[in-house]
């Protein structure tokens, strides 16, 4: 197992550019950062990668989304209504 990435050992320019080519590891990267050297701009740019892995459209081809799943029905089209556009 390699050993984990330490974020303050990098400028924020380089931890982005190792979060772009291992967004798996955009976790583990932001714990370390706050836990060390906590540069606001960076935990900001992580917690958005962070979210943005989190939430990234579990939509099939066709824009279904899994059973009980919430909408905003300005956003998505609505399966019911084939005639709402957003």
């Amino acid at each position: 197992m390699s050993e984990a990435y330490d974020p303050g050992e990098h400028t924020v320019e380089e931890v982005k550019t190792y979060i772009e080519e291992h967004r798996d590891e955009v976790a583990d990267v932001l714990a370390a950062e706050q836990d060390g050297k906590a540069r606001v701009t960076l935990v900001e740019w992580l917690e958005q990668e962070s979210g943005d892995a989190i939430d990234e459209s579990p939509a099939d081809a066709e824009g279904n989304r899994p059973e009980g799943e919430r909408t905003d029905p300005n956003t998505y089209p609505d399966p019911d209504n084939p005639s709402h556009t957003p």
